[in-house]
């Protein structure tokens, strides 16, 4: 029976990649690096924003720097990321079901608690990990175990609901179902126990289960 579900968050809760690019490429032209491409940063999309940068070849002494320049890009124009539509309408009503509700991101807190804020969402959830409280991000198991000692939910009762391979990974290695959200996937045969349209289908999946 499931009872915890536990959401990431950029593109999953949050439709984020575009505002997530543009920012990136303002800032790497700083830098004189090249340009990256939306088909190009659709890999690495899930990725957390260290392991973007690395991952597109910025060297370790550009690294910390650009890091926190593209923060600073990021904040001016972050407005532009919203909600998916129907993704606080699915929170509302599994948190009025009595379902134990979570996050998991690649986001560093700054970050991600500040989004968390801007829609208002901090009641709908028990616990958010971000990348800034664990060693190893995901794909490792680590941000779930760490959920599970602050929480002490059972982790035969908890479901993850994400957009992309990074996220499928995480999962398995974490040994929990995973839920595809094809609302915000960069890739649809990313492998996963089901595949969903709408953030609304959750709860008939979950009611069913």
């Amino acid at each position: 029976m499931i009872r915890t579900i536990i959401f990431d968050m950029d593109g999953t809760m949050v439709n984020s990649k575009e505002a997530n690019l543009k920012s990136l490429n303002k800032s790497i032209e700083k830098y004189n690096y090249p340009p990256i491409s939306a088909d190009d940063y659709e890999i690495a999309y899930s990725m957390s924003g260290r392991d973007v940068l690395s991952y597109f070849g910025v060297s370790d002494n550009d690294l910390d720097k650009m890091k926190e320049d593209w923060t600073v890009e990021m904040d001016k124009i972050r407005e532009d990321a919203l909600l998916f539509e129907g993704i606080e309408e699915t929170l509302k009503e599994l948190k009025a079901r009595g379902y134990k509700l979570g996050v998991i991101t690649s986001r560093e807190s700054a970050g991600a608690l500040k989004d968390i804020k801007r829609f208002n969402l901090s009641h709908y959830f028990e616990e958010i990990v971000t990348v800034s409280d664990i060693d190893n991000p995901k794909p490792h198991r680590d941000s779930l175990d760490l959920y599970i000692s602050k929480t002490g939910e059972d982790i035969e009762k908890i479901i993850y609901v994400g957009d992309s391979i990074h996220d499928s990974d995480f999962a398995k290695n974490a040994n929990i179902p995973f839920v595809l959200g094809l609302w915000g996937a960069v890739n649809p045969d990313v492998d996963a126990t089901i595949k969903l349209e709408d953030p609304r289908d959750l709860l008939r999946y979950i009611e069913d289960q």
